[in-house]
C-alpha cells in the first residue's frame, strides 16, 4: 500500500500537468487575438471622405460623406432608410423640405447652421444631424 500512494501522486500529478497544457493550447486556439482588423476594409471605406452606415446592427451599401467633420447623408439614402418621403428637394429652386402633419421646415441647400443641406452637383446631401430630429 506504502507502494501505491506515491505512483498514484505521480500519475495525478502528470495528469494535472499534462491537462494545464492542453487547456493552454485550447486557450490560446480558442481566445480572442491582440490584432486588430482593418476597418476600412470590413466596412467597405475606399476613400477618406466616406464613412459606413450602419442600420440596425447591419452595414448598408450607401456611405455617408465626410466633410469639414460633419456627416452628411445623400438624398436617396435619406428618403430610403430614414424619413420616407416627407423630405422633398428642389434642385431647381435650391431648397430642401421636410413636411410634418402641421407645417413644413424650409431650409436652402447650402444653408450653415444645424439644418444645413450641401450639394455637390450630382446629389443633395443632408447633415446627419438633421436627420433624427425629425
Amino acid at each position: 500500500m506504502k507502494r501505491i500512494i506515491p505512483v498514484f501522486i505521480a500519475i495525478v500529478l502528470i495528469f494535472i500537468i499534462v491537462g494545464v497544457g492542453f487547456g493552454k493550447i485550447l486557450k490560446e486556439k480558442y481566445s480572442y487575438s491582440d490584432e486588430r482588423a482593418d476597418l476600412n476594409e470590413y466596412f467597405g471605406i475606399l476613400d477618406s471622405d466616406e464613412a459606413a452606415i450602419l442600420m440596425q446592427d447591419q452595414v448598408i451599401e450607401d456611405k455617408a460623406l465626410v466633410k469639414d467633420g460633419v456627416f452628411y447623408f445623400e438624398y436617396d439614402t435619406v428618403s430610403d432608410y430614414f424619413i420616407y418621403t416627407r423630405l422633398y428637394v428642389n434642385e431647381a429652386e435650391q431648397y430642401i423640405r421636410y413636411v410634418l402633419p402641421d407645417g413644413m421646415i424650409h431650409c436652402n441647400i447650402g444653408q450653415n447652421g444645424y439644418s444645413e443641406v450641401a450639394h455637390d452637383g450630382t446629389s443633395a446631401e443632408v447633415d446627419c444631424g438633421y436627420v433624427p430630429a425629425f
